[in-house]
């Protein structure tokens, strides 16, 4: 499957269809993507299917996101911002930021992006006060139930393998269910070589009432024959989505 082949409004009306269906009415969503760039994972990244999953995922931007935008972290032991995708760019989209051949592969931490996003959205804020010159000052968390813009946040984090920080990706995870904050995580492990188990973030989704997981055995599969959407539309998603309708 190819991107000229790929319709996003198609996409994004079929999963109008199942929202309205199974919520009830489309709820308005800021949505992010936390996407897996470690070196297991390079050849996805030149093979296209990288490049077909983001595709697959930009229409959910289109329904839920109140700017129809997909926003977009890579992310190894480190995270990077990345455009968000929309509907100018979303056409060969790791081709035309050089997604594939950077050289910016590493290891597997899931923290870094999950914390980006949290800041990005406003759920973890810093401020400083006093000092001179920015020198001396003293800096304050301030964690918030809701986004800087109030809309709750679908983010999807997707990787290829298990990661080497459960304990603070845990830690960031718990703290959002405790605090209330208004996001949901979606974890999505791509088990391409079948040796995967993603023990850790089936662990995760059974624990925490703001995650969901599903790990799927054959991407291209899934891509080819449209259940990739279906797949990413959990009944445990659904229930969030209707407790914010």
């Amino acid at each position: 499957m190819t991107s000229m082949k790929f319709s996003i409004d198609k996409h994004a009306q079929g999963i109008r269809f199942s929202v309205e269906k199974k919520v009830g009415k489309t709820v308005v969503a800021q949505v992010c993507l936390l996407l897996d760039k470690s070196g297991s994972f390079q050849d996805e990244y030149h093979s296209g299917l990288v490049q077909e999953v983001v595709q697959h995922l930009f229409p959910f931007a289109l329904v839920f996101d109140p700017d129809q935008s997909l926003d977009l972290y890579t992310f190894h032991t480190q995270a990077k911002e990345r455009p968000a995708v929309t509907r100018k760019n979303w056409e060969g989209y790791i081709n035309r930021y050089h997604l594939d051949s950077d050289g910016d592969w590493g290891g597997t931490h899931y923290a870094p992006p999950l914390e980006k996003a949290l800041r990005h959205y406003g759920f973890i804020q810093t401020h400083s006060s006093g000092g001179f010159l920015g020198f001396g000052a003293t800096k304050t968390t301030v964690v918030n139930q809701n986004s800087t813009d109030g809309h709750p946040v679908l983010c999807y984090l997707v990787t290829d393998g298990d990661n080497s920080d459960e304990n603070q990706t845990e830690s960031l995870i718990k703290r959002c269910q405790e605090n209330g904050q208004n996001i949901y995580f979606m974890l999505v492990g791509l088990d391409n070589d079948g040796k995967q188990s993603f023990r850790f973030l089936n662990y995760l989704a059974k624990h925490y009432d703001n995650c969901g997981f599903v790990s799927i055995k054959n991407i291209r599969q899934a891509l080819q024959d449209d259940s990739f959407q279906g797949l990413m539309f959990q009944d445990e998603l659904v229930e969030w989505l209707k407790e914010r309708k």
